[in-house]
C-alpha cells in the first residue's frame, strides 16, 4: 500500500501554540496520542533539518508531519518530504495520498468537513498547492469560528487567526480536534470515503 503523507499546518513557536492557526498542529498532536494510547508505542515528532519539519515515522504506511517554515511557506517542506517518500516522478499520480489538516473561517465553529481539489483562501494550502502542482489531495478543514462584528475595528482577520480561543470555545474545539483525528485513523483504515460521509455531517 502506497504511504500516505498526513500534514498538520500551523506555525513553529510556543507563542503560536494554542492559536486557532494551530488547529492543524493540535489534530497532529492528538494522533500521536492515540496511536501510543492503543498501541503502547512510543511516537513522536523528531525535527529534521533538510526539510524543516517535525515528522513522526510510524511503523505503518503513513507518517505525520508539522512543517516549521510558518505557515505561508508550508509548501516547501510537503514537496520535500513527498519527493524522499514518493519519488520525485510520482507525486501527480499519489496526489490523493497527501492528507493535509488545516484551520478555516468559513466553516461554523466545530464543524469538520473532509474533500478533495477546490480552491482556497488559506496561505499554508495555498502554499502547497504551488508547490506540488495540484490541490487534488485530501483536506480536512476545521471551522474555527469567524471574527465577529463588534471587534472587526480591533484587529484584521490575520490578528484574528493568531488569537487564542476563547473560555468558552476550548472544551469545544478540543473535541473537534480529537474527532478529526479520529476521522483520519478512519480514512487510514476503511477508505476515506468512510470518513467523508460519517464526518462531513
Amino acid at each position: 500500500m502506497q504511504t500516505k503523507i498526513i500534514v498538520g499546518l500551523g506555525n513553529p513557536g510556543k507563542k503560536y501554540e494554542k492559536t486557532r492557526h494551530n488547529v492543524g498542529f493540535m489534530v497532529m498532536g492528538a494522533l500521536i496520542e492515540m496511536l501510543n494510547s492503543v498501541e503502547i508505542l512510543n511516537y513522536k515528532f523528531i525535527f529534521q533539518k533538510k526539510f524543516n519539519a517535525q515528522i513522526c515515522r510510524t511503523e505503518k504506511d503513513f507518517l505525520l508531519v508539522r512543517p516549521q517554515t510558518f505557515m505561508n511557506e508550508s509548501g516547501q517542506a510537503v514537496l520535500g518530504i513527498a519527493h524522499e517518500v514518493w519519488g520525485l516522478e510520482a507525486l501527480e499520480r499519489n496526489i490523493n495520498d497527501l492528507w493535509v489538516v488545516h484551520d478555516d473561517m468559513d466553516l461554523d465553529f466545530g464543524r469538520i468537513k473532509i474533500h478533495t481539489g477546490g480552491s482556497s483562501g488559506h496561505h499554508g494550502i495555498d502554499s502547497i498547492i504551488k508547490a506540488v502542482g495540484s490541490s487534488d489531495f485530501i483536506k480536512f478543514r476545521i471551522g474555527i469560528g469567524r471574527m465577529v462584528a463588534e471587534n472587526s475595528h480591533q484587529y484584521g482577520n490575520q490578528e484574528f487567526l493568531l488569537s487564542p480561543f476563547t473560555k468558552e470555545e476550548e472544551t469545544t474545539i478540543k473535541g473537534v480536534v480529537k474527532k478529526t483525528a479520529e476521522a483520519i485513523l478512519l480514512g487510514l483504515d476503511e477508505g476515506i470515503a468512510k470518513a467523508m460521509n460519517k464526518f462531513n455531517k
